[in-house]
């Protein structure tokens, strides 16, 4: 289940945030990169993290949700709209899928599966519903969507909808009025258009925001201008943030020293912060993730209840499962091939064009009983072009080696097989054995962790 976050203002004071008082602020940010029915997002959580940071340090209570499910997202709605009663300002922030259907936008969980028409209201958060919430009590309220990236799951759900309906399903976003008072909404790009994901931490759209939002004394619709502007030159125009905007006041996230205006775009260089504890956790989890089970551990150990636990404790069974399965397949294999090579055996005749693992091994087998070791060499290497996993030819081949080449010439092809087939694991775990002592545990200990 993920975490939710929730900073309150005592905890702003204690950690260095800023003193300054403009009212209770208060702001929902999601982000969503681990979609499980299409490929996943490099930047929404850091993008997400990144923005609860920069909130933080404006002054904002936070509520985040990072890679929520569709139950976790409506719980993060529900804490924000508590978190919202008394508030003179309010924000969202969301990275990740959005679509639109018949003019309205969808924001889409990890687990959302848009597997029909109804799904797209039954699996996602319908834009309308954040807005209503926002707009419940006369208060400014901003919401900054950076959820137009190319969406595999939209063109699906289109390809379903027939004829009749494929019209209706968009990619983009719609561009939605900000019908209450005070209200600005910010895309990060232009209607029905699809935003890229960058080639960096963050998205171009988010990382303006980031840029820019720090900036003393910087109006919120001045600060749309700027990132506007950053991202027309990021993109080379192609993306064009849009915004819609009901503002009858002027809003800044920092407030200038003295009531002084903002600093010029050119001349402003946001402060380097100190990351915080979520900017580490996703962090590691970004070097660790679909790596081996002991790197992901290492995640665990350090984070046992961090942003992503849940997510590493399934990718570490996956792993297992996966390793459980070559095992009993590999002893499936050795089992038939063993049968194959009795019954050559038995002939004790040489195959004189080998074909099948068995062939080769039988072959082997035959010439090394003979005393034909340059053959015996022969057969055990074509065995293992076959990369089967398994053991027992292995080991009678490094005693064979052992004997008519030393430890150090069958540790030379052993070495050289494991270096070209480097996921062959019972190759990997014989040439582990042709090691010195000391290596050869610490080699082991590498394999079995893995």
């Amino acid at each position: 289940m993920i975490r939710f976050v929730a900073l309150i203002a005592v905890c702003f004071a204690l950690m260095g945030a800023p003193a300054f008082a403009q009212g209770k602020r208060v702001a929902l940010v999601i982000g969503v990169s681990a979609y499980e029915k299409a490929p996943a997002l490099p930047n929404p959580i850091n993008d997400a993290v990144d923005m609860a940071a920069a909130l933080q340090q404006a002054g904002f209570q936070i509520t985040a949700a990072y890679d929520p499910t569709y139950a976790d997202m409506q719980k993060a709605l529900r804490d924000f709209g508590r978190a919202l009663d008394g508030a003179d300002t309010g924000l969202v922030f969301y990275a990740g899928h959005g679509l639109q259907v018949d003019g309205k936008n969808y924001l889409l969980p990890r687990d959302v599966t848009l597997g029909d028409d109804g799904s797209v209201e039954r699996e996602s958060v319908n834009m309308n519903a954040i807005l209503e919430l926002l707009g419940s009590e006369p208060r400014v309220s901003v919401v900054l969507l950076d959820a137009c990236r190319d969406n595999p799951l939209a063109a699906n759900l289109a390809r379903r909808a027939g004829a009749a309906r494929r019209a209706a399903v968009n990619q983009g976003l719609a561009q939605v009025p900000a019908t209450a008072a005070n209200t600005l909404i910010a895309y990060s790009t232009q209607p029905g258009a699809t935003a890229g994901d960058g080639t960096g931490r963050n998205s171009p759209f988010t990382a303006g925001i980031l840029r820019h939002i720090t900036a003393p004394g910087l109006d919120v619709q001045e600060l749309m201008r700027r990132v506007r502007a950053s991202v027309i030159a990021e993109t080379g125009g192609v993306q064009v943030p849009w915004d819609s905007s009901s503002l009858t006041q002027t809003i800044t996230f920092i407030p200038a020293p003295g009531g002084g205006g903002p600093p010029p775009a050119s001349a402003w260089v946001a402060p380097r912060l100190d990351p915080t504890p979520q900017q580490l956790d996703v962090a590691l989890w970004n070097d660790v993730k679909g790596k081996s089970t002991g790197e992901i551990e290492t995640y665990l150990r350090r984070y046992p209840n961090g942003i992503f636990a849940d997510t590493a404790r399934a990718q570490i069974a996956a792993l297992q499962q996966a390793a459980t399965q070559r095992r009993s397949d590999a002893r499936q294999m050795a089992a038939d091939i063993a049968k194959e090579f009795a019954a050559l055996a038995g002939r004790g005749a040489i195959v004189d064009s080998p074909k099948e693992p068995h062939e080769f091994y039988a072959n082997a087998r035959t010439y090394e009983l003979q005393g034909d070791f340059l053959n015996t060499r022969r057969a055990y290497l074509g065995f293992f072009k076959f990369g089967l996993p398994y053991v027992d030819p292995h080991y009678r081949f490094q005693s064979f080696l052992k004997v008519q080449e030393g430890r150090a010439g069958a540790r030379e092809v052993y070495s050289e097989l494991a270096s070209a087939r480097s996921g062959d694991e019972t190759l990997a775990y014989a040439a582990a054995l042709l090691l010195e002592t000391e290596a050869r545990k610490a080699k082991l200990d590498e394999i079995i962790r893995a």
